[in-house]
């Protein structure tokens, strides 16, 4: 009653919309063909099959297609079921190869994606450990040359230590020198 309350005779329904109403038509005669309705059931599978064929629904077409045979088995009309049942085959597997198709070719790109995706992580790993060598070899670079200032540092503090020991000591035996020319003056003065 819904279906022909909201047909519009002269509206084609190509497009989007034309396979919602095939599918409406299908279910349609699918309950009509399990309530023994036959003939409601032949009308509306023919009506879906129309807008199939026109818009090259495929898996429609043969589901339409299927009923219709059987529609047409239960009537005795072997001719007919044998037509439709021609018409199921080659459009199932036509739905069959294409549903096929595009499922390979949806893995194909899934694989591809991943592929991409698992190269870009490659790369930013790569990149993760340059700069973490950098950083490394940065690192090293700053705590040998701390090292390098430290070392000359010690060195120097050092060299600087020897020298003023060595000035001390030399100061020293000046000292005892000028100690021992007074003592030897002083012994000198006394004895004359």
């Amino acid at each position: 009653k819904l279906i022909a309350k909201n047909e519009n005779k002269d509206s084609k329904y190509l497009g989007p919309i034309s396979f919602y109403k095939a599918e409406v038509y299908f279910t349609a005669a699918d309950l009509s063909f399990n309530e023994n309705k036959m003939d409601a059931a032949k009308k509306y599978a023919h009506k879906s099959l129309k807008l199939s064929y026109a818009n090259e629904y495929k898996k429609t077409l043969s589901e339409n297609a299927r009923i219709l045979s059987k529609i047409f088995d239960k009537n005795n009309r072997i001719d007919s079921a044998l037509y439709y049942s021609k018409i199921y085959i080659k459009f199932s597997e036509e739905y069959n190869m294409e549903y096929d198709l595009k499922k390979i070719v949806q893995s194909k790109m899934q694989y591809e994606f991943d592929d991409i995706l698992k190269e870009k992580a490659v790369q930013e790993v790569k990149k993760q450990a340059d700069n973490n060598r950098t950083k490394l070899i940065y690192l090293g670079i700053s705590i040998f040359t701390v090292l390098g200032i430290i070392v000359v540092l010690l060195l120097y503090r050092n060299q600087k230590i020897k020298t003023t020991k060595i000035i001390l000591t030399k100061e020293k035996l000046e000292l005892e020198k000028a100690s021992l020319d007074f003592d030897l003056e002083y012994k000198k003065k006394e004895l004359a």
